[in-house]
Order: structure tokens, then C-alpha cells, then sequence
């Protein structure tokens, strides 16, 4: 998961060759999805909607099938920056299910806690919590722009996707995504999910001491979770490399091999 299932498109192969089915959802008010873009009333409105897409795979069909033919032996959550704050949301608030047996979550660089370069100041957070009454939709901080990645190819795939909101954060969506956070910290002692977390030392829009932190206080088994905080990394740490740069994709590969690997280990 990320904010639209689009933007895994160019990574799915290895995990098809591993013999994975992948669901890749749109998130409420992102990518194809109804509503008006990125904006949210509510950070619970993302897990809910990946709840509902599990539920639908395994509710049985007439005839006794379900879309995921049969009960399946393991599920696994992936997601990144937005993707893996809705994962880890969804491990917390329906932590178990007869019909859905999570085996583990897989994040990327993902939004535990904002990095100081793309957290808006304190008068716009105050201006925010006055303005979300009247204007909620309103967007207000420019929050991420110019912080995901210092090669200018990143930041110009990103305006080129027409499926990426390209706009200022608007006032209700950030304030819901900080009440969602702080929640997630107060309740990773509950959180009880096999884990593993990447996180890059460079990221500056998500921060990896929150990641640390969240590893350090959640409830898993101390041998089921684990971080990896990759020297170098930006917040895109699956950054696609220019074929004609000899080791340029390295840096996403080694990124798809540790997820591989980590899944492999809990089939």
C-alpha cells in the first residue's frame, strides 16, 4: 500500500516471481478513489477501507468460494510512508479476525512520526485547528514538497502522475493524520504483529526515531520485529534506477530483497 496502488506497479514483479497475489487498493480520497482528493475527515476512514477490502476477499461467494479461493495460509500488510501508517493502524484497531490470518507487516519509511523538515510550523498547526470549523478542505501547508528525494527525477515523476495530489496538505487531513498518529503511539504496547521496518537515515518526511521508537515500545514478540535504518536512504528508498547508470537501481533492489526475504521467512 501506498496512498494509490499504482505506485507499486513497478515493483511488483519480484514479489510475482516469488509467488506472491498482491491486492494493491487505492486509499479513500486517493489515486481512483471517490471523493474529493486527499481529503479525510477522519485517519481511521484508511484502515476501515483496507478492512473492508480483506473482508470482501474472504467473504464467501454462492457456491462457497471466496475471491481469494479458499482460506489462505498467510496474509501479509506492505505499505509505505501513508501505506504503512494504514497498515499499522489496521494491526491496531482489528488486531484479529477468524477471516483474516495477518501474518506479519512489512513498512516502509512509514509516517510514525513527521520529520522536523515537513512538519508545518506551530502557528499554522494553531491557525489549522481554528480554521478545520469553517474551511476544513482548505489546503493550507505545503508539508513534503522539495523533501521526498534530492534527485530532481523523483520530484518530477511526482508532478507527472496525475493520479498524485500535487496541492498544499489540506487543514482536515492533517489534522486527522496528527490525532492518528498520536494515537499510534500511545497504543504500539497493544500492537502485537509480526514487524519489520526500513526507514532511511535521510528520510525528511518521516521520521526514523519515531520508527525506532515505535519498534522499541510495541507489544510484539522481541524476536518477531525489527528496523533497519539504511544509511543514505531518502523517504523514496524504492527509487528506480536509470538503466543506463550501471548499479543505479541497487538501492531499490536491496530495498525488495529485504522485504522477499523477511516474507519468505514467515510463509
Amino acid at each position: 500500500m501506498n496512498d494509490y496502488g499504482g505506485k507499486w506497479i513497478l515493483h511488483l514483479n519480484r514479489m510475482l516471481d516469488a509467488g506472491y497475489r498482491i491486492i494493491a487498493p487505492d486509499l479513500p480520497s486517493h489515486g481512483r478513489s471517490t471523493g474529493l482528493h486527499v481529503h479525510l475527515s477522519s485517519a481511521d476512514i484508511l484502515s476501515d477501507a483496507v478492512h473492508a477490502v480483506l473482508l470482501d476477499l474472504a467473504t464467501p461467494r454462492p457456491g462457497g468460494s471466496s475471491k481469494i479461493s479458499g482460506k489462505p495460509d498467510k496474509v501479509f500488510l506492505v505499505g509505505s510512508s501513508l501505506g504503512a501508517f494504514t497498515a499499522l493502524s489496521y494491526c491496531l484497531r482489528y488486531p484479529t479476525h477468524p477471516s483474516i490470518p495477518l501474518s506479519g507487516l512489512y513498512a516502509i519509511a512509514p509516517l510514525i512520526g513527521v520529520a522536523p523538515e515537513s512538519l508545518p510550523n506551530i502557528f499554522t498547526r494553531s491557525a489549522a485547528r481554528i480554521l478545520q470549523f469553517f474551511v476544513g478542505r482548505l489546503p493550507l501547508s505545503p508539508a513534503i514538497r522539495g523533501n521526498v528525494s534530492d534527485d530532481p527525477r523523483v520530484e518530477e515523476d511526482f508532478f507527472a502522475d496525475p493520479r498524485t495530489y500535487h496541492g498544499n496538505l489540506r487543514i482536515s487531513t492533517g489534522l486527522s493524520l496528527l490525532q492518528g498518529l498520536t494515537h499510534l503511539s500511545l497504543r504500539a504496547p497493544l500492537f502485537r504483529t509480526p514487524l519489520r521496518i526500513l526507514h532511511g537515515s535521510n528520510d525528511r518526511v518521516t521520521s526514523p526515531l519515531s520508527s525506532q521508537k515505535f519498534v522499541k515500545d510495541c507489544g510484539t514478540a522481541e524476536g518477531e520485529k525489527s528496523i533497519g535504518v539504511w544509511e543514505g536512504y531518502e523517504h523514496v528508498m524504492m527509487r528506480v534506477g536509470r538503466r543506463d547508470v550501471e548499479g543505479d537501481d541497487r538501492g531499490r533492489e536491496r530495498v525488495l530483497e529485504d522485504m522477499v526475504g523477511w516474507l519468505d521467512g514467515r510463509k
